[in-house]
């Protein structure tokens, strides 16, 4: 059975937030450490309790300081090239979306001319739309003729060890 779809906002009851909270870092905890374990990475948490005026450090005070002073010591170009803020992962999700809409339309705009194609030569119509564009037509007719001539082409005969045509 799959759990329900989560609301996310703030939980209004202060017992079930504390509730919620204590869970939720124990499972946050408990994926860093595996994450320490299992794929050998440095990592730690930050977590700012409203109830508390201490932030809470996993796995320890001395833990985090070492984590953070490994990043600190990279290069400061080092630590920018994989950083993202809001803007740089929008721009970059912008150009990925960008490049799929380019290519499917590239994809659409060859399917069109193929169907335009076949839709003359079977005769079913004998005018073509105002807007074909008959450059990309005419590559499309030769790419196919070429595609053509190299399916029936005989194939190369061989006779004492020597290819005849």
């Amino acid at each position: 059975m799959t759990r329900a779809k989560t609301k996310v906002e703030i939980i209004r009851n202060e017992a079930i937030r504390k509730a919620t909270f204590k869970n939720r870092k124990e499972s946050l905890t408990k994926k860093i450490s595996e994450m320490n374990i299992l794929c050998g990475v440095g990592a730690c948490a930050i977590m700012f309790n409203p109830n508390d005026p201490q932030p809470e450090l996993w796995p320890s005070p001395e833990g985090v300081e070492i984590v953070i002073n490994r990043f600190r010591d990279i290069p400061e170009w080092a630590q920018r090239e994989r950083m993202m803020n809001q803007e740089s992962y929008a721009k970059k999700l912008i150009g990925k979306w960008e490049r799929l809409v380019r290519k499917q339309k590239e994809d659409n705009h060859e399917k069109e001319m193929t169907r335009i194609m076949f839709q003359y030569l079977d005769g079913t119509t004998t005018k073509l739309p105002m807007d074909t564009d008959f450059n990309c037509l005419e590559k499309m007719i030769d790419q196919k003729l070429e595609s053509i001539t190299k399916t029936f082409q005989a194939p190369p005969q061989v006779e004492d060890g020597n290819i005849h045509k």
